[in-house]
């Protein structure tokens, strides 16, 4: 695997081993940007609904078997400024996972919660098969940024990443506030289940999920 750590002048401290790439990168919008978003998604919980997910069939369907999230309403309003540190940042954060940069990067990006009982399967983001005919371009890398309150209100909810083969063993992320995860849209992953007690929406695990795709020719 391929782990990015920023320390706080930005700098890059990297760790190199096989088959699992991903950066982690701590601090990645700092925490005004980071408890603002907070306080707007918290603030907009009726806004939220159930997440759906792209099959073979459908571009978009509700599989709670598969995935039990929320996504927010016309979220990426307020997702201005992750945005475009995300594009700014595009080229470094490709590289630190193996890839290289994209000209035309398309940015799909959405603001989503997860609340007690919630979790997604095992899958890939890679549209593959039946489900390219539901886009216009290719995903070609994810990147997750978390943020929560804290300390911490609920338990679970990590981000597990499988190699692809090989005799890798899976890499376990915590869903740690103002961290951001990228990694190929190809790597199998899934998020844990979750538990809140109370089920309190504010108490829940937000992130920002945003796909990085290359137009087709």
């Amino acid at each position: 695997m391929e782990e990015v750590e920023h320390d706080a002048d930005g700098g890059v401290k990297e760790k190199a081993q096989a088959r699992v790439p991903y950066a982690a990168i701590d601090r990645f919008m700092g925490e005004t940007f980071a408890s603002q978003l907070l306080k707007e998604a918290c603030a907009r919980e009726v806004d939220f609904d159930r997440t759906e997910v792209t099959s073979d069939e459908e571009s978009r369907a509700l599989d709670l078997n598969s995935r039990r999230s929320w996504m927010l309403r016309n979220g990426r309003v307020l997702l201005g400024e992750f945005e475009a540190q995300a594009r700014h940042q595009a080229s470094n954060l490709l590289a630190s996972i193996g890839m290289e940069p994209i000209a035309d990067l398309i940015f799909e990006c959405g603001l989503f919660a997860h609340r007690d009982g919630d979790y997604f399967r095992k899958h890939i983001d890679l549209f593959a098969a039946e489900r390219r005919r539901h886009a216009n371009h290719d995903r070609i890398a994810t990147l997750v940024y978390y943020l929560h309150l804290q300390p911490k209100r609920f338990e679970g909810g990590e981000l597990v990443l499988y190699p692809v083969a090989g005799p890798s063993e899976p890499v376990r992320l915590a869903p740690e506030h103002d961290r951001l995860v990228a990694f190929p849209a190809y790597l199998p992953h899934e998020v844990e289940p979750i538990t809140i007690a109370g089920d309190v929406f504010a108490h829940a695990r937000f992130s920002i999920n945003c796909w990085l795709g290359r137009p087709r020719e």
